[in-house]
């Protein structure tokens, strides 16, 4: 620490002097370790002895082994399904093509102008407009299409 300029300057700090006294106010590092953190032949050092053979608790002597998942003689009431039978999942790749094409308008068009502006930054101006004019087309189409009404304006809202 810088002294005052009044006062003469403090003395240069005795790191290893403070840390023994920093030590020392600790007191006893040994908070009464089990034999088996200590070294064989010394009380005060704390280690770890050499490794022996886990002895189990007591209480996992008597205790039953715990049931995994796959631990299960047959078929339980949760697995009784009677005679159902799952629906067939439709095509993969059904997506309604009545909004397709508009979305890919909607969404395509700009990505366009940004590969023109990055690939092509000569491109003729009628390739923007024609770009612009596809996304125009298809957000407006796809705000053609929303519902004006809702199907379930009568309806209490207890369908299952």
């Amino acid at each position: 620490m810088a002294g005052t300029e009044d006062g003469p300057p403090d003395p240069p700090d005795d790191l290893d002097a403070q840390w023994a006294y920093l030590t020392a106010r600790l007191g006893p590092l040994d908070p009464g370790l089990p034999a088996e953190f200590t070294e064989p032949g010394t009380d005060d050092s704390p280690g770890i002895r050499e490794a022996t053979e886990p002895t189990p608790p007591r209480w996992a002597a008597s205790a039953p082994a715990p049931l995994g998942p796959r631990d299960h003689d047959g078929p339980g009431p949760e697995d009784d399904d009677g005679d159902f039978t799952a629906p067939d999942p439709g095509p993969v790749l059904g997506a309604p093509t009545r909004n397709t094409l508009p979305w890919a308008g909607a969404v395509g068009g700009p990505i366009v102008v940004l590969l023109m502006l990055v690939l092509w930054p000569g491109a003729p101006p009628a390739a923007y407009l024609a770009a612009m004019a596809v996304t125009m087309a298809g957000l407006l189409t796809l705000w053609w299409r929303l519902p004006v009404h809702r199907r379930d304006d009568d309806d209490d809202g207890a369908v299952v």
